[in-house]
């Protein structure tokens, strides 16, 4: 179950996954003369950027990203492996030489599968090193001299969760497939999730159907035994970029009021991991609560909520977000999550089986 709200607050201090939606800019300009004038400056890793001409930004935070291309940058752990690993090209069925093609941006470079291979073995996959929620999957072809778009292929994706928990084996979906002999250049598969949740509240997507999905591993199988065929390029288009990875490489964290051992499942982009409150008293009584602080006060644009249902367990009737820009107050009260920022109601979710209309 998936709750979506959309939203415009400043908040530092939020609750629940966040996707940003504009940067902030600054009017006035800031000169440091010296270096040790600025190795003097404390501010959060990874948000200040320093360009070609030596000057000093915000780094960027996007809307309707191409996932793919950064995939290498984000890590995540596997059960083949003690080490995370990077995204990118998780594994190919022949063509191993040219698969990383397809996420390097490039039109002028592809992907083919070796000409004697088999048809069960002209597919290729990507990594995309974490769980984004994907509007759409992009297919780019090559069409030059030599060189076509493949005629015939199907589209799969994956959202990161394990078939079974020991092993990485993952049960795909299929989102497209060609219904007649491909001639286009660019190929695009729209993504949506079926999601009739009958919740209610202020700011929520109360929609039966999603405009995204998650995903996490993109497969392209090719249907064709034709041997000039390749693959320029595979964009996965998601939202944006996701504020919730990086909250703790900026300062922030996560403060769980039970389960706290496993409060990072929040924000490592695994949907493998989760947080889990179990109880039968109250949210007070029981620490049925987190609080998150994202590092740095942003302007959302977005939050995404996700439950699961694990071993059977019932699914969440009813929460509350709050949000703040980290403003702190003094004495402690509920509404405050036991907590010294000043706390301002965001939305009061009922999603109860039959929700009060």
């Amino acid at each position: 179950m998936k709750r979506d709200l959309n939203l415009a607050p400043a908040a530092r201090i939020v609750a629940v996954w966040a996707l940003a939606g504009v940067g902030a800019v600054l009017a006035d300009e800031f000169r440091f003369e010296r270096k040790a004038d600025w190795d003097s400056w404390s501010f959060p890793q990874g948000v200040l950027v320093q360009n070609a001409d030596g000057s000093i930004g915000l780094s960027r935070v996007d809307k309707k990203i191409n996932a793919a291309a950064d995939a290498r940058d984000f890590l995540h752990t596997v059960k083949s492996g003690k080490q995370p690993i990077p995204g990118g090209i998780r594994v190919v069925g022949s063509g191993a030489a040219t698969a990383a093609h397809v996420i390097d941006r490039r039109t002028d470079t592809w992907w083919q599968p070796d000409p004697d291979a088999a048809r069960q073995d002209r597919w290729v996959e990507v990594d995309l090193g974490r769980m984004v929620h994907a509007t759409k999957i992009r297919l780019i072809f090559p069409d030059t001299l030599g060189v076509r778009p493949f005629r015939s292929f199907s589209v799969y994706v994956n959202d990161g969760e394990r078939a079974t928990p020991a092993r990485d084996v993952f049960q795909f979906t299929r989102v497209g497939r060609t219904t007649e002999p491909n001639h286009r250049r660019v190929v695009e598969y729209d993504l949506t999730t079926q999601d009739p949740g009958q919740a209610t509240g202020d700011y929520l997507n109360t929609a039966d159907t999603l405009g995204f999905a998650a995903v996490q591993y993109v497969r392209f199988r090719a249907e064709e035994d034709d041997q000039a065929a390749a693959l320029a390029g595979i964009e996965v288009i998601a939202l944006g970029d996701n504020l919730a990875l990086g909250s703790v490489r900026r300062g922030g964290g996560i403060r769980a009021g039970a389960n706290i051992n496993n409060s990072a499942a929040f924000s490592d982009g695994d949907h493998n991991t989760k947080w889990i409150a179990t109880g039968t008293g109250s949210w007070e009584d029981e620490g049925f609560y987190f609080e998150w602080d994202l590092g740095v006060v942003y302007w959302l644009d977005r939050m995404i909520i996700e439950f699961g249902n694990p071993w059977g367990r019932p699914l969440v009737q009813g929460f509350v977000v709050s949000t703040s820009a980290g403003a702190a107050v003094h004495g402690l009260t509920i509404d405050r999550v036991r907590s010294n920022f000043d706390y301002q109601l965001l939305t009061m979710v009922d999603a109860k089986p039959s929700p009060v209309r």
